[in-house]
């Protein structure tokens, strides 16, 4: 008998619990017992066949000598976007390769949200842009892997638009080659270093003149400054763009945004990172969200018109959600 090896499956596990996501019972910690059941009873479900068959004794079997990966098409994979399925499934597609996240996306280190916004789609160009250390998390996506798509789908959707995508990727690679994406560390320090001083002097002023009209109109003037540039030095870090580590990027992140402008920085990355992921799409960008009442006013949103003039593809607006709002006032 060989010896037995942990799967994918495992360490993942034995991950979610160092990090705190899961107990050794498989429960999510503070979701209440209800909540920890349901997910309990379906992830029997989700968990990769290694796992079941070590729980049981049985011995991992061998590959089989020329197995090939499932196939799929977009048509089945369009239908697991976990919205009306009766299975509720999600999948998504990263450089072809298909994944089941119907059961990870509420672990998502980055919140089930934006994740979830790519499921029954093409997700490879946000995983490039969103995870510095991609061969780390390609490790841990093993266990989520399901199959390929099929020789004769295309790489991504058929209702995107096919020389738009290729510009996008082939703008992306000459930035990168380019070193347009890499970061001054001496900048960013320099402009943390001048926010503290700038935040400093605001409040020896009041400390030194007294709160008379004119040392609180100087000191607001200085705070006023501060929390705008903090505000951006804050997003830079939130993006993890400055340091190669996730790690620092994080922990500076919360300094700035925690201990200068007073904002949970999970609280922005969770609603920042779908902003990005889904630009200007309606239900799914927060940052209009908000439409007809605040940023967008009118009967339509303005990139439904300029997307329905430039390509005259309705189809492509569905995906975003921007539906016309006397639509939605009708329904």
């Amino acid at each position: 008998m060989r010896e037995r090896v942990p799967c994918e499956g495992s360490v993942m596990r034995r991950l979610l619990q160092w990090a705190g996501l899961e107990d050794s019972e498989g429960r999510v910690p503070g979701q209440g017992a209800a909540r920890a059941q349901a997910d309990r009873g379906g992830a029997e479900l989700a968990e990769p066949a290694c796992v079941r068959r070590q729980q049981a004794g049985m011995e991992e079997p061998e590959p089989a000598a020329g197995s090939s990966p499932r196939r799929f098409t977009w048509e089945e994979i369009g239908l697991r976007t976990g919205r009306g399925h009766p299975q509720q499934e999600r999948w998504l597609v990263i450089n072809r390769k298909v994944y089941d996240i119907s059961q990870f996306y509420r672990r998502h280190p980055g919140g089930p949200r934006v994740i979830s916004h790519y499921a029954g789609q093409d997700a490879t160009d946000p995983f490039t842009a969103f995870h510095l250390d991609k061969a780390l998390v390609r490790k841990y996506m093993n266990s989520l892997l399901i199959g390929e798509l099929a020789s004769d789908q295309p790489s991504f959707e058929p209702s995107k638009n096919k020389l738009l995508v290729e510009d996008f990727r082939e703008l992306r690679t000459t930035v990168e080659r380019m070193g347009l994406l890499n970061p001054n560390h001496l900048f960013f320090f320099l402009l943390l270093l001048h926010i503290l001083l700038l935040d400093a002097a605001a409040w020896l002023t009041i400390w030194y003149f007294g709160s008379s009209l004119l040392p609180f109109l100087f000191s607001a003037l200085l705070l006023g400054t501060v929390q705008a540039q903090a505000g951006w030095l804050q997003h830079d870090f939130g993006h993890l763009s400055v340091f190669s580590k996730s790690k620092w990027n994080h922990l500076v992140h919360k300094f700035v945004i925690g201990h200068l402008k007073g904002a949970p920085a999970s609280w922005w990355n969770h609603l920042h990172f779908q902003h990005h992921a889904k630009p200007n799409c309606f239900r799914k960008d927060p940052d209009v969200n908000m439409h007809p009442l605040f940023f967008a006013l009118g009967k339509t949103l303005s990139v439904e018109v300029s997307l329905r003039d430039v390509w005259g593809q309705v189809g492509s607006l569905e995906e975003c959600g921007i539906k016309r709002i006397q639509n939605q006032e009708a329904a």
